[in-house]
């Protein structure tokens, strides 16, 4: 018998929702001033485009700097998503001008082409490497359209759609054939056959389905966010390829969700959801009122007034010190193998002497370990060598915790411990 196979997806710095309850800090990314519509982090770590009321933006230093790709405005109303496959980018908006549509950069940002008009054009999603495309309008009734060629061609996607409007469209990354919709005020519905025809799944959702998403990991689950004021309100989950829908968290004017995220336009910002609960993560958040979130090794949120990140993701503090030591895996003969290097020529591991002259010392790390789909340790892993040959096939997570001691010379000398995690995915095949 073959010994397993093991695919490792790194996520260094990322707080997956069942991580821990302790709220992590956001740091403002820029764009201070813009209201944020939509925001696409992609790989490397750090790189992310965010479509504004005013324009198309791109960072690759995790926010710290902009580069203004496409202007289209601004207009108060303005709808715009942005959606990227590199080096493919898609970028729909319309306010109802004869420009509105879904235009398309095949060099990253640098030069644009128009695939098709359609007037508030501003539901886009794509599937994997960007071949699949679904685009709508919120505005127009039935305007749901699908191209399976690169924005070729077209065809209607809107069979078993209610006419009250759209606002949201999800599809699985995997396997574009299937996803959700959310309207305005009749429900959430789902298709598997590429929206040749929908069907409304989700009984009690009564308000504008404005968030939806499908978990990468685990197509089965999928979120739900319901707008506005009433009984219905709040995030909705379901484990079961969307059969059954549970309203976990009642909370008014949810605007999106993401991977266990939710962001409201109210005062409540942003809710993570754990093991047991859903809890508001907003420390740091200047502005409270999230448009738009998204969640590629770190979490990203668009606001009324620019982008955060999460501060406390070793991803973000890494890149800031100039330094991105990450843990990697190889698999030789069933075992799975850790290793540590830098990724890049360019930058190094830490060293003790990173932290003097900066009252800061080097991280004492924990030992790793190895996490199944729920969260819950299986194994612990040493550098080099583990056998993994008895666990079942599955997804798994490897998560190292390091803890930084600071040095603060405020009245007198004081130490601060504070911990960080990393997590990389890890899939066991047979």
């Amino acid at each position: 018998m073959r010994g397993p196979v093991l695919v490792l997806g790194s996520l260094l710095g990322a707080a997956l929702p069942w991580a821990g309850a302790s709220a992590f800090p956001w740091l403002s990314a820029g764009l201070a001033g813009e209201t944020v519509l939509s925001v696409d982090a992609v790989r490397p770590q750090g790189r992310a485009y965010a479509a504004t009321s005013a324009a198309l933006y791109h960072t690759t230093d995790y926010g710290l700097s902009w580069e203004t790709l496409y202007v289209y405005g601004p207009h108060p109303d303005v709808r715009a998503r942005v959606r990227v496959s590199l080096p493919h980018v898609y970028l729909a908006w319309g306010w109802g001008s004869r420009s509105d549509g879904l235009w398309h950069s095949a060099d990253g940002g640098r030069t644009w082409e128009v695939l098709t008009w359609l007037l508030f054009a501003g539901l886009l999603e794509i599937g994997r490497y960007g071949q699949t495309i679904v685009l709508g309008s919120d505005t127009l009734p039935g305007a749901l359209y699908r191209s399976t060629d690169w924005g070729a061609s077209w065809v209607k996607a809107d069979s078993g759609l209610p006419l009250t409007g759209l606002c949201e469209i999800a599809l699985d990354e995997h396997y574009a054939e299937e996803g959700y919709c959310g309207t305005k005020g009749s429900g959430l519905f789902r298709t598997v056959n590429g929206g040749r025809f929908w069907r409304q799944v989700g009984p009690g959702m009564d308000g504008p389905v404005r968030g939806v998403d499908l978990y990468v990991l685990r197509p089965n689950e999928g979120l739900a966010g319901v707008g506005g004021s009433g009984g219905s309100a709040g995030v909705w989950r379901s484990t079961d390829y969307g059969l059954t829908w549970n309203h976990e968290l009642a909370r008014p004017e949810v605007e999106c969700v993401i991977y266990g995220y939710a962001g409201l336009l109210g005062d409540s910002g942003v809710y993570r959801r754990t093991p047991t609960e859903w809890v508001p993560e907003c420390e740091g958040l200047a502005n409270r009122r999230v448009r738009c979130l998204d969640w590629e090794a770190l979490a990203w949120a668009g606001t009324e007034d620019g982008v955060f990140v999460n501060r406390d993701l070793p991803g973000v503090a890494e890149a800031q010190a100039g330094v991105d030591c990450r843990l990697r895996a190889t698999v030789v003969r069933g075992s799975l193998v850790l290793s540590r290097e830098p990724s890049s020529p360019g930058l190094r591991p830490p060293s003790p002497s990173d932290g003097e002259g900066r009252g800061e010392d080097a991280g004492s790390r924990q030992p790793v370990v190895l996490l199944d789909a729920a969260g819950r340790k299986v194994m612990e892993l040493r550098p080099g060598a583990n056998d993994v040959r008895r666990l079942s096939p599955g997804v798994y997570f490897v998560r190292e915790h390091s803890v930084v001691s600071s040095q603060h010379s405020v009245r007198g000398a004081s130490s601060v411990m504070r911990g960080a995690s990393s997590v990389s995915k890890v899939v066991i095949q047979r």
